[in-house]
């Protein structure tokens, strides 16, 4: 399609998740917001009736008018819904997790290749301005570990799965995009809390070369954070993912004088000024261009099998109180 030409879009699911995607839809530039679908109608037409476009009757519908879809359904459904949009020629931009197995994120990867489609999935974090903004300024060479706490007071939006599927993901794929090798092993521990599905969890991934992610995600926690540190022999990275904010604290590199003529040596923090950027707008406008100008997406379906497949090492792992080695 043309470079300039706003993409007609359509959003299949509208949930929460799918409610933010067509406020967001709504207001972009670089799209025209079509039209919704869910399986249930009275929400699709709730929301549509926020943004003044029309409810379909149909998935194949809705897939007739738009030249690309997101969809924010289930997880569980993820590998049916992508698999009927892209054989309807739609480009797809599919919610985190790409799918809820790593042989359906095998199966579905393998569809993407037998398509000229844009196919993205939604790690929304990686398109934070504070997250551009840390690899910006991170060595991956000279990174040792990685810490990162993701802790909510309520069950995640999507309740087909357990709070790695849901929450953790969102941390691992950033190990993964931060962390320049392979990982190599998993152990973690988790607790079912709410009911049979695992909602507390904390993992530590060890990468080829030695440097370890230990990442902890809740869903029973009292408190909301969205916390990463990231740890070098000359600073500490710390990143608020809710408030998009960035600090980096550089070890002994401050000289305070004293009143008595001497001197202190301490740290100096440095607050990095991120960019005013709401996330998802960042990812959907991205997903714009991808698909205007034909190019890979960032987050694409290679990169997002890895981060299934170590969620599901971190589920055996929880789940056998066992270490789980990997070979992504």
């Amino acid at each position: 399609m043309g470079q300039e030409s706003p993409v007609r879009l359509g959003v299949i699911g509208t949930g929460g998740m799918g409610g933010s995607h067509a406020r967001v839809a709504a207001g972009l530039a670089e799209c025209t917001l079509v039209g919704l679908f869910d399986t249930d109608g009275l929400c699709a037409e709730q929301v549509g009736r926020r943004h003044n476009v029309p409810a379909f009757a149909t998935l194949d519908a809705l897939c007739a008018q738009v030249d690309a879809v997101i969809i924010a359904t289930p997880a569980v459904t993820h590998l049916e819904v992508a698999t009927a949009c892209l054989n309807a020629g739609c480009h797809v931009l599919l919610e985190k997790p790409m799918a809820a197995t790593p042989h359906e994120a095998e199966t579905l990867l393998a569809r993407t290749r037998t398509s000229d489609r844009v196919f993205m999935v939604g790690h929304v974090e990686r398109y934070n301005p504070a997250m551009t903004a840390l690899q910006q300024l991170l060595d991956p060479d000279a990174l040792f570990a990685l810490d990162f706490r993701r802790m909510s007071t309520a069950p995640g939006r999507d309740q087909s799965v357990d709070v790695i599927f849901d929450l953790m993901i969102h941390d691992l794929d950033l190990a993964l995009a931060l962390v320049d090798r392979a990982p190599v092993r998993v152990e973690a521990c988790g607790q079912a809390v709410r009911g049979t599905g695992l909602d507390h969890v904390s993992a530590l991934v060890e990468f080829a070369g030695g440097v370890t992610a230990a990442i902890t995600a809740s869903t029973v926690s009292h408190e909301r954070q969205r916390v990463g540190q990231c740890y070098t022999r000359e600073a500490q990275y710390t990143t608020d993912f809710a408030n998009r904010e960035l600090w980096v604290c550089r070890h002994g590199s401050a000289t305070l004088p004293t009143r008595e003529g001497g001197t202190l040596t301490g740290h100096r923090l440095e607050h990095v000024q991120v960019p005013f950027q709401e996330p998802l707008a960042v990812e959907l406008a991205h997903f714009c261009r991808a698909v205007r100008g034909g190019t890979p997406p960032r987050t694409d379906a290679v990169g997002s099998l890895r981060a299934v497949a170590l969620a599901q090492a971190v589920a055996q792992a929880a789940l056998t109180q066992r270490e789980v080695a990997l070979d992504l």
